[in-house]
């Protein structure tokens, strides 16, 4: 027997309905083109994850406004700051608690997680100690399930910034 023999492999029958049926896959569908002049960026995450200077980047190489409010109570808030298109929106992270926020903004424009790890955010922050790490992952712990249920698109804060970039514009549809 060889080294590298299938003979152990679990090899199980399923009986199914109609065996002569075939599924044929074709190819993807092609992705709306985003528009900068017309659609909203929204960036979520925890605070020293670097979404604010993704943005940055973003709205700079598609020409398009930034926002980063310092708070969104309400759904009504959050429309207002969406009225007018072209905006990259960075969401502050305590939002995210509210459940009529976090519905509103899939609806108002393209949702990246920008997914960093605990010990980048609390050096990010220049919260290093060991009180401020144990805080910095409490609300990781609190925050992540509430980041992944909002998103469009997760993006890791551990690439370099313009390769974020570039995913981003990827994401969309756009040359990068």
């Amino acid at each position: 027997m060889s080294k590298f023999s299938t003979d152990d492999f679990i090899m199980e029958k399923i009986d199914i309905d109609n065996p002569e049926d075939r599924m044929v896959f074709g190819a993807p569908k092609q992705q709306e083109r985003f528009q900068p002049d017309s659609g909203r960026i929204i960036f979520i995450g925890m605070p020293g994850s670097g979404r604010l200077e993704l943005a940055e980047r973003v709205a700079k190489r598609l020409g398009m406004r930034m926002l980063a409010p310092e708070s969104i109570a309400s759904v009504a808030e959050l429309e207002t700051l969406c009225a007018k298109p072209g905006v990259v929106l960075v969401v502050p992270c305590d939002a995210l608690r509210n459940e009529p926020v976090r519905a509103a903004l899939r609806d108002n424009g393209k949702v990246f997680y920008l997914m960093a790890e605990v010990l980048r955010m609390a050096h990010r922050l220049n919260q290093t100690s060991e009180p401020e790490r144990e805080a910095i992952s409490a609300l990781f712990v609190e925050m992540e399930p509430l980041c992944m249920m909002t998103l469009h698109f997760i993006l890791q804060a551990w690439k370099e910034p313009e390769e974020i970039v570039d995913n981003v514009l990827e994401m969309l549809g756009l040359p990068a």
